[in-house]
């Protein structure tokens, strides 16, 4: 018996996940030509089209002229140390314009709207404002690498999660182990063996990892139903150690 009703998604879509990755990603670097490659602190999906970033004033890239094409990557990080953190990819191509003076303070001030970070604080103290006018986009991660149109990614929007996953996948590890070792009877046989971890998560389902001397899998656990907020993550998860209480059972006075 198929367990996931198939018309509910398993995963998020592609564009979905390159919003999640701008949302949450503390990793970015931009390399244009003319411009040593940078650490971009700070990065923002802006309504028409381009992504503010923050970038060293060293680097060069604020005194490019318009136009000079660059490749901003954005890397994503699993939740928890691995030996292989890397789990998403963002490659995002266009041309850099450099922003006028007149317009730095009112940028930081629609940015900081959404993202408060206080690295916006250094623009013009070693730091340097600068738009990526994006052409083309592109999400690579261990199901494979897809081309995103710029619209659809305008058109999504990040997990519900995407900021509070890392805390929920710490908790999870430091004081409910016994949920992440129930999560080997969902797995497939030949990987069950050897050690477990939860990578992350997201509003459909588990990233997790079993490593033993056999070899390392990652395997991904669909919830029964989508969840959108703590009290729904809370309910999947305890779904799928199939704790009867979720499914209008009551316990005995």
């Amino acid at each position: 018996m198929d367990l996931y009703p198939p018309s509910e998604p398993s995963r998020p879509t592609a564009p979905e996940r390159v919003r999640t990755v701008l949302t949450r990603a503390v990793e970015a670097r931009i390399a244009v030509d003319g411009a040593h490659p940078s650490a971009c602190r700070v990065m923002q999906l802006r309504p028409d089209g381009s992504l503010a970033l923050t970038a060293p004033a060293a680097s060069g890239v604020g005194d490019l002229p318009p136009g000079a094409t660059g490749v901003l990557e954005v890397i994503d990080l699993a939740a928890v140390p691995t030996g292989e953190s890397v789990r998403t990819l963002v490659w995002a191509r266009g041309r850099v314009r450099p922003t006028h003076a007149d317009d730095v303070l009112p940028l930081l001030d629609q940015i900081a709207l959404s993202n408060p970070d206080p690295a916006l604080l250094d623009v013009g103290h070693g730091d340097v404002l600068v738009l990526l006018e994006v052409d083309s986009i592109v999400v690579a991660d261990a199901s494979g690498a897809d081309d995103v149109p710029l619209a659809a990614v305008h058109q999504a929007n990040p997990d519900p999660f995407s900021i509070s996953e890392a805390a929920w996948v710490r908790h999870l590890h430091e004081h409910h182990p016994d949920i992440i070792e129930r999560l080997r009877l969902r797995l497939p046989r030949r990987i069950r063996r050897g050690s477990i971890s939860l990578l992350g998560l997201d509003r459909y389902g588990l990233q997790v990892r079993t490593e033993g001397p056999e070899g390392r899998w990652d395997f991904r656990i669909p919830f029964f139903t989508p969840a959108d907020d703590d009290a729904s993550l809370g309910r999947a998860l305890l779904s799928l150690m199939g704790c009867p209480f979720t499914h209008g059972l009551r316990a005995r006075p």
